[in-house]
């Protein structure tokens, strides 16, 4: 079977080339945005693996029908926060907006099968998303982690996170570092 690789800068092809992951697994893809367009966890899919996809846009929702399941909704700490959805989705972030309820991801996940890889795209609030998850349930072996958003600047602080239990950096783009155990 061929692989279709359409993250947007070379992520879904440096991970499977680290050979690490098995051929069935589960996903959480948080900012998932489009099923394919730039998206880092399609290659997964094709190879049937399950999934979490989340974008707190509403309007991605139709691009997912017949794809994978999609949730909408924003990530954070349970707290309400302003939510501003862009005409350009892919611009849609946490800072100025409607009031709108957040969802934890250890919450969102408590029924979910073990997490094998995680990719946190959601424009400087991967930290706080994270932070949430469930680190004691799940150890994924792959994590992609925007850390340079695009307006905003470079934020290190996943990355000190994750290496503080025990994690790596393997790669390196514009935007995302790719951590393995």
């Amino acid at each position: 079977m061929s692989i279709r690789y359409c993250s947007e800068y070379g992520e879904d092809a440096f991970i499977d080339s680290l050979g690490i992951l098995p051929d069935k697994g589960f996903y959480l893809d948080v900012g998932c945005a489009w099923p394919f367009l730039y998206s880092n966890t399609a290659f997964l899919r094709e190879r049937g693996w399950d999934g979490a996809c989340i974008d707190g846009n509403v309007s991605y929702e139709r691009s997912w029908g017949g794809v994978a399941a999609f949730t909408h909704c924003v990530i954070g700490d349970g707290q309400p926060i302003a939510f501003e959805p862009n005409g350009a989705p892919e611009l849609s972030r946490v800072g100025s907006g409607e009031i709108v309820p957040t969802r934890r991801l250890d919450d969102l996940l408590e029924f979910s099968p073990h997490v094998d890889l995680i990719s946190c795209d959601i424009e400087g609030h991967e930290f706080e998303a994270l932070k949430t998850f469930d680190w004691e349930k799940n150890q994924p072996l792959v994590i992609v982690a925007e850390y340079n958003t695009a307006g905003i600047g470079e934020d290190y602080r996943v990355k000190e996170m994750l290496e503080a239990m025990g994690y790596r950096e393997r790669h390196r783009t514009v935007a995302n570092i790719i951590f393995t155990l």
